[in-house]
C-alpha cells in the first residue's frame, strides 16, 4: 500500500499564486477601465449645463454617470462574466467567481455638475475567498496602484 504525502502549504500557495494571476487580470482590466471611464466622464466636464435625475436617496445622477458605469459593466461582463457587480448607478449583478466589481462612476456628481474638479472614479474589487486550513497568510496591507487599492499579504 501506497500513501501519498499532501503538503497543504504547498496547495496553498499554488492557491495564492492562481488567485494573484486572476487578481492581476482585474486589476489590468480595473486601470483599463478608468481610462476609458476618465475619457468619456471628461467629455461632459465642464459643460455649462449638465442636466441631472434625482435618485431616490435624494442625490443626483447624470448622463455621465450612468454611461461611464454601463461602459464599466459591459466590459466586465466581456471579460469576467462570473464576476458579480454593485453599482452606484444600475445596482448588483451576483456572480459566482467570488470576485465582485465595486464601481462608482462619479464620486461627487455635484461637485462634477458645478465644474468643480473635485470628484472621481471609484473601481474596487472585493474578493471572498476561504481558508480552510488556518494557515496564518500573513496581515493584509494597501498598496496603491496607480489610485487603485489592492490589499495584499505581508
Amino acid at each position: 500500500m501506497r500513501t501519498t504525502y499532501h503538503d497543504p502549504m504547498h496547495t496553498c500557495q499554488d492557491a495564492i499564486k492562481h488567485n494573484q494571476t486572476e487578481l492581476a487580470a482585474r486589476l489590468d482590466l480595473a486601470m483599463t477601465l478608468a481610462d476609458q471611464s476618465a475619457e468619456l466622464i471628461m467629455s461632459h466636464f465642464g459643460n455649462t449645463r449638465i442636466e441631472a435625475d434625482t435618485k431616490s436617496d435624494g442625490s443626483p445622477v447624470t448622463e455621465a454617470d450612468r454611461g461611464a458605469e454601463t461602459l464599466m459593466r459591459r466590459a466586465i461582463q466581456s471579460h469576467f462574466g462570473d464576476d458579480g457587480m454593485l453599482g452606484e448607478e444600475h445596482g448588483t449583478e451576483s456572480g459566482t467567481s467570488g470576485y465582485t466589481w465595486v464601481i462608482d462612476p462619479i464620486d461627487g456628481t455635484v461637485s462634477f455638475m458645478h465644474g468643480v474638479p473635485v470628484f472621481g472614479t471609484l473601481i474596487g474589487i472585493d474578493v471572498i475567498k476561504l481558508v480552510d486550513h488556518g494557515i496564518d497568510l500573513g496581515r493584509l496591507r494597501p498598496i496603491i496602484v496607480r489610485g487603485i487599492f489592492l490589499l495584499s499579504g505581508d
